[in-house]
């Protein structure tokens, strides 16, 4: 029930066709590295990053940013101290 709830997405956003091949921002969308890759697939084929200059883009896409956090790190500001520290 659920894959063919995914598959009903898929086909409405145009990231495989009726027949299960998949198109061009199926093939996109497994290149993009986030949580949220459909939803970037979408801002870029919808045009949103046309009239956005540099700082923006970076801005939106830092939004969609996906950190997978190590269980054990209890200090999130580890990697960053050395940083932080100038």
């Amino acid at each position: 029930e659920d894959l063919k709830r995914m598959k009903k997405v898929l086909r409405r956003l145009g990231h495989v066709d009726a027949n299960g091949v998949i198109q061009t921002k199926g093939r996109t969308a497994c290149e993009v590295n986030t949580a949220n890759e459909l939803v970037v697939v979408e801002l870029i084929f919808t045009g949103v990053f046309n009239d956005l200059n540099c700082e923006q883009c970076v801005a939106l896409l830092s939004c969609m940013t996906f950190d997978e956090r190590n269980k054990d790190d209890d200090d999130p500001l580890k990697g960053m101290k050395g940083y932080l520290a100038n």
